[in-house]
């Protein structure tokens, strides 16, 4: 069914398209043989511009040339509609017949839609390019560059192993991404072999290179199978992927969290979950906030009795949280023995914060080795276990206070960190989180 509404619109008079939009919607009604329109298929901007412009699909090129048609006398402006919609200027114009008889056309293409599967609406198989800094290129501008793109880290990282159903796709590259090497199945993400689709984020890391998490536009159901495939994916120098395909395999499961609200000082494990190295820490060391906070760490048995993802990874998730939210505010402070002899190198430990619920997502880059660089953090030795891997040397940034603003997600809502080595597995860093409030 979500075909027959697929709608795309290019329009220079948008209060002309809205009027015909609402006339469509009326001749459904009147049909009775059709769903409601999904929400997804027509997005609105401001007064006066589109939010998106694209072609019709290849499917409706005969509707698209009966529409091209049937407005060229208009000359400024072209309407892709829905075919329902369509119809109510078919029969607008036209006799009754022929109308009739594209509605019987229509009608058993819905019904072969649903004998294809099972009945039921297939899942949105779209997928939304986000690009949140500079990471993401339009084009190819690194000419000199001959060497294979490569995911230098990935979480989940481990197979085999069940993750909570909320958990974010994380991608670290070592090169910038061709945003366009996205299209025509560039990414594909399927859970127990039906294609699902979502939103793909790609952040800025300190060093330029892009990250990427994709979140589902619906959130993964427990007990399913994940798989995530780049094909063809290309950096800023127009070399693919290395192997020309990237896949990433993962299990699901429902974690029984209880509810976080109420819980932004971490004085309890009410809505917290810790995959990897997690613990609520209430200490006297130089991480200390002088109250209870959490910490997740990309190294093994450093706060708790748990190894990080794949030796490089630990994820908190905070949640549910039952009430819609638009934005989020915490401390944080951020330590690492990777300071100070590998600022400014590839081994860029870095912290992802992701917001999900049932009506959006959102993902940020929030802080990292070389964005601290050796001014923006101080000695901090006193913390358990760190340094770690025979260094001597470990700083922090001290305690942070970061607010951030989004589109709202709806309920219940998950908050995820996500701190993680970079290029390696050795020289961990902690992030410790405190007072979050929405």
């Amino acid at each position: 069914m979500s075909s027959v509404f697929f709608s795309i619109i290019y329009y220079k008079r948008v209060n002309i398209f809205i009027s015909f939009f609402y006339r469509g919607l009326q001749l459904m009604k009147i049909l009775g043989i059709f769903g409601g329109i999904e929400k997804s298929s027509i997005e609105f901007g401001t007064s006066n511009l589109p939010i998106k412009i694209a072609d019709c699909p290849d499917k409706f090129k005969f509707f698209r040339k009966i529409t091209a048609m049937w407005y060229y006398k208009y000359e400024n402006f072209h309407v892709c509609l829905p075919r329902i919609t369509l119809i109510y200027f078919i029969m607008k114009k036209t006799r009754l017949i022929f109308s009739l008889a594209f509605a019987t056309l229509l009608a058993v293409g819905c019904s072969k839609d649903k004998e294809n599967d099972g009945g039921e609406n297939p899942p949105v198989s779209t997928y939304t390019i986000v690009n949140n800094g500079n990471a993401g290129v339009t084009s190819i501008t690194d000419t000199e560059d001959a060497m294979a793109l490569r995911v230098v880290q990935a979480v989940p990282a481990v197979e085999n192993v069940d993750y909570p159903r909320t958990v974010p796709v994380l991608l670290f590259f070592d090169d910038k991404i061709l945003l366009s090497s996205f299209e025509d199945g560039g990414i594909q993400v399927t859970q127990d072999g039906n294609e699902i689709g979502g939103k793909v984020y790609i952040n800025e890391g300190a060093n330029g290179y892009a990250i990427m998490t994709f979140v589902p536009t619906e959130t993964f159901t427990a007990n399913k199978n994940i798989v995530v495939n780049l094909t063809g994916i290309q950096d800023d120098g127009g070399n693919e992927i290395e192997g020309g395909v990237f896949s990433l395999t993962f299990d699901t499961n429902e974690q029984n969290m209880g509810a976080f609200d109420g819980n932004g000082d971490f004085s309890s494990t009410d809505g917290v979950l810790f995959l990897g190295d997690g613990n609520i820490i209430n200490d006297q060391s130089c991480l200390s906030s002088g109250s209870s906070y959490a910490a997740i760490t990309s190294g093994d048995m450093l706060v708790s009795a748990g190894e990080a993802i794949g030796g490089a990874s630990s994820i908190m998730i905070l949640g549910e949280i039952d009430s819609d939210i638009s934005s989020l505010t915490f401390d944080y402070n951020f330590l690492s023995a990777e300071f100070d002899e590998y600022v400014g190198s590839q081994f860029d430990d870095s912290v992802i914060m992701t917001v999900v619920g049932p009506n959006n997502a959102y993902s940020e880059f929030i802080t990292s080795v070389n964005t601290v660089g050796t001014a923006g953090n101080t000695e901090c030795i006193t913390f358990q276990n760190m340094p770690d891997t025979g260094d001597d040397f470990s700083g922090a940034t001290g305690w942070i206070t970061k607010t951030i603003n989004f589109s709202n997600v709806g309920s219940p809502a998950y908050v995820i960190f996500t701190v993680t080595d970079v290029a390696d597995q050795i020289y961990s860093s902690v992030l410790a989180v405190d007072n979050v409030s929405y």
